[in-house]
């Protein structure tokens, strides 16, 4: 570094205390032995440039790409030009001044006074792209004038100084007069420029711009010029020499001893046409202001600031409102079971920033409203408000709880519906429980145990104090029964000798066991069963696949009705001659029915008890009971024989067709079925006295009668078989 650059870095301070409270006023931290010309931080350090060892000085200072620039005048021939404290350039004119920085379209602009840097020309500015110089235009100003300041605005470098008056602008390519500033002499000099609210704003000693007026401040718009409050107007004359925005509002420096109407020693802040003094401001002139570390540093070439004794710099900070530091959190202050977290959020509010700490050290990078806790530990944060200003909020211990939490089935958890798996949790004193299915709350199960009737993924969610902990997942699976219900195909009540199917459904892998009252029916083991006994029976259907079984809840009752007593008993003989009859008595008992029966035909109107047979034929009854059940009772055979020359045909059922011939006959004659009798036939031939003087069976279409020796007379031939009796008379003549 060459002997007449002089910097001063002041190291930048971090940390927090629980409440920090600023002085208005405070020294900087270092004293400097003359004019402070200009400040920047650079590499968290601040750096002041000045008048430290005459005629050396340091006017202007700048970052660009990384690097620290600086530059001012030695009061010879050239002036050098530095990047971290290395000359990079000289420049050559009559003044050979840098008094301005700025950086515009990636490059670093360089003003003051001077006709070029290094052999190349340029007039009062020169652009450095980081490896050459080279000329902006035809420069800014006339050759000879100080550009005091440049700024960029709305994309356009402006550059302001002494002599002219002038404010020019710089789009890239070439400049142009963007204001003119003059005082009651007729020369205006611009001495500082700032973007504050969106405005550029111009310092330095004048009365107008562009013919309106405008006391040692005013601001462009873009598009026009206007006033931005006297400053300056009484007291001594130098207008205004830095500009700086600090906590919103906008900061003047320079040679003043009122600002808008007001008292203000060097220094005053506003909204822009507002101004007030900067407390008991300095007692010398402000020549710079730089934003650093939260604070507003004034430099220039003073001996107290704010009553306090510095040398040529001094710090500003508001008196501090503290923010508001709280910590919320749900539930309580515990870290539940290994792996557990619990979620820590600050107030939040604009402009509020937040450092998490634990215990007395701060937590790396927890710099935002909330900070989730894994470890145990004394959490605080620190909350920091848009001015600087800081709190620490109360501690906040961090406490550990382990929960133990799974499940232990009893037996096994494949069951049948109706039966349950019992599930049981771990039990501690002092623990609560909730079991859910499938990640659901089972309602009302609360006990350390459960019995699982359905199917599902079971845990329990174990808890104690504000910690819970869920359970490993048990599976239970639950079969459906299989169907057992029984179905007859027709009534289950019916007569005796009579029978029913009962069913029940059928599918694979099914079996079936039959029972009557509480005892198996041996080998009765299909989907159906057929029975003609009265009784309670069920079945009991098995699913081999699952094991679960079912018997039939309700029984189904089968009632056999016994038949009645069907039977005859004649009152008197059942042979008799024409004109003559029997008297046919049925069994009698309570709530018997009758219909009587000639052959295979009902006998209209015939449902006595008895019935009064004068014709022959095989009688018979049918018994009804009160169950609707009958029996067809054994046939009785009447038999009367007709008159001489008559004949008498009973059929009960087709089947005998029998003539006899000759007839009249000498003694001897033929008997012939129409068709061989598919049976054995009875015969009888009877006398007029009702005596059977011949009987026999055949099953011969032609039967020959001879040697009876009968008498001379009407004799009856009777035929019969199970259904029919056929009579015939026939007339012996010898």
């Amino acid at each position: 570094m060459k002997k007449y650059l002089f910097l001063l870095i002041i190291p930048a301070v971090f940390g927090t205390a629980a409440t920090i409270h600023a002085q208005s006023w405070s020294a900087a931290g270092l004293s400097y032995p003359n004019i402070v010309y200009t400040l920047t931080d650079y590499n968290g350090a601040l750096q002041a440039g000045g008048a430290f060892s005459s005629p050396n000085e340091i006017r202007a200072m700048c970052v660009y790409d990384g690097d620290l620039y600086s530059g001012g005048h030695n009061g010879g021939a050239t002036t050098a030009i530095y990047k971290n404290g290395v000359s990079i350039g000289t420049t050559s004119g009559a003044n050979n001044l840098v008094y301005a920085m700025a950086v515009y379209n990636n490059q670093l602009y360089v003003a003051g006074s001077f006709t070029g840097i290094n052999g190349v020309a340029a007039n009062n500015i020169a652009g450095w792209n980081g490896s050459v110089w080279s000329a902006a235009g035809s420069g800014a100003g006339a050759p000879g004038e100080i550009i005091n300041a440049v700024c960029v605005y709305n994309g356009a470098l402006y550059a302001g100084g002494t002599q002219s008056g002038e404010c020019y602008q710089w789009d890239g390519a070439s400049w142009s007069v963007a204001g003119n500033f003059s005082d009651n002499t007729g020369w205006g000099y611009i001495r500082c420029m700032g973007v504050y609210s969106g405005e550029l704003y111009v310092g330095g000693t004048f009365d107008t711009v562009n013919g309106s007026g405008a006391v040692n401040l005013a601001k462009f718009n873009g598009g026009s010029w206007s006033s931005a409050g006297d400053i300056g107007v009484a007291g001594v004359g130098d207008g205004v020499s830095a500009i700086a925005e600090y906590n919103g509002q906008l900061y003047c420096g320079g040679h003043f001893t009122e600002a808008g109407g007001n008292a203000a020693n060097y220094i005053a802040y506003g909204d822009g046409w507002n101004w007030q003094a900067l407390g008991n401001g300095t007692d010398g002139v402000v020549l710079a202001l730089h934003v650093f570390n939260q604070s507003l540093y004034v430099a220039g070439y003073f001996s107290h600031a704010g009553g306090i004794t510095v040398s040529n710099i001094a710090k500003w900070a508001p008196p501090c409102t503290p923010p508001v530091a709280t910590i919320s959190y749900s539930g309580a202050p515990v870290l539940c079971n290994p792996g557990g977290t619990l979620l820590l959020s600050a107030n939040t509010g604009t402009g509020l920033t937040y450092q998490w700490k634990n215990g007395n050290s701060q937590i790396s990078g927890a710099t935002s409203s909330s900070y989730l806790v894994t470890l145990l530990g004394i959490y605080s944060v620190v909350v920091t408000n848009a001015s600087g200003c800081s709190k620490e909020s109360d501690d906040i211990g961090i406490s550990a709880s382990w929960v133990t939490a799974y499940i232990s089935p009893s037996g096994s958890v494949s069951l049948c519906s109706g039966s349950s798996a019992v599930l049981t949790a771990y039990t501690s004193a002092g623990y609560t429980y909730q079991w859910k299915n499938n990640g659901v709350i089972i309602p009302g199960a609360t006990l350390s145990t459960y019995n699982a009737t359905t199917t599902g993924a079971y845990t329990v969610d174990e808890t104690a104090g504000v910690c819970t902990k869920t359970s490993n997942t048990v599976t239970v699976t639950v079969h459906q029964l299989p169907s057992a219900t029984i179905t007859p195909t027709g009534p289950t009540t019916f007569c005796s000798g009579g029978s029913v199917v009962l069913n029940v459904p059928t599918g694979a892998n099914k079996t079936y066991q039959w029972k009557k009252g509480t005892n198996l029916i041996s080998g009765a083991t299909l989907s159906s069963y057929t029975t003609a006994i009265g009784g309670n029976y069920r079945v009991i259907v098995t699913n081999t696949a699952t094991g679960c079984s079912k018997t039939t809840a309700n029984a189904t009752t089968v009632t056999v009705n016994a038949l009645p007593n069907a039977a005859i008993t004649p009152q008197g003989p059942t042979t008799f001659c024409a004109g003559g009859n029997v008297v046919l008595q049925a069994n009698t008992g309570t709530g018997l029915t009758y219909q009587w029966k000639k052959g295979g035909n009902n006998i209209s109107g015939a449902t006595s008890s008895n019935y009064t047979a004068s014709i022959g034929g095989i009688y018979k009854v049918k018994v009804t009971n009160g169950n609707a059940c009958s029996k067809l009772s054994s046939g009785i055979t009447v038999t009367v024989p007709c008159k001489s020359g008559e004949s008498e045909s009973v059929p009960v059922a087709a089947g005998i067709d029998v003539k006899v011939f000759p007839n009249p006959s000498p003694g001897e004659f033929t008997i012939q079925f129409s068709n061989k009798p598919a049976a054995p036939v009875q015969i009888e031939i009877i006398d007029e006295m009702g005596r059977v003087v011949k009987k026999f069976e055949t099953d011969d279409a032609t039967v020959m009668i001879k040697d009876l020796n009968l008498a001379n007379g009407i004799y009856s031939l009777v035929a019969r078989n199970s259904d029919e009796v056929v009579v015939k008379k026939i007339n012996i003549v010898k």
